[in-house]
């Protein structure tokens, strides 16, 4: 990974990946391997903030 878990835990907690991915999906992922569940949070955490940096920018929008 690279960066320090709270480093982590921040990046996923900003763009909703905790709430909306871990906690939504938590029935499927707790079956699959630890590796498995790893590279997938990570390929997701990856496209969710590209996604989200692709998105124009909103008046009154605190970013």
């Amino acid at each position: 990974m690279g960066c320090p878990a709270r480093e982590m835990y921040g990046r996923m907690k900003r763009i909703g990946l905790i709430d909306n991915y871990i906690w939504k999906f938590y029935d499927t992922l707790h079956t699959q391997s630890r590796e498995y569940v790893t590279e997938d949070v990570l390929e997701t955490l990856s496209l969710w903030e590209k996604k989200q940096s692709d998105l124009p920018f909103e008046s009154g929008n605190d970013r």
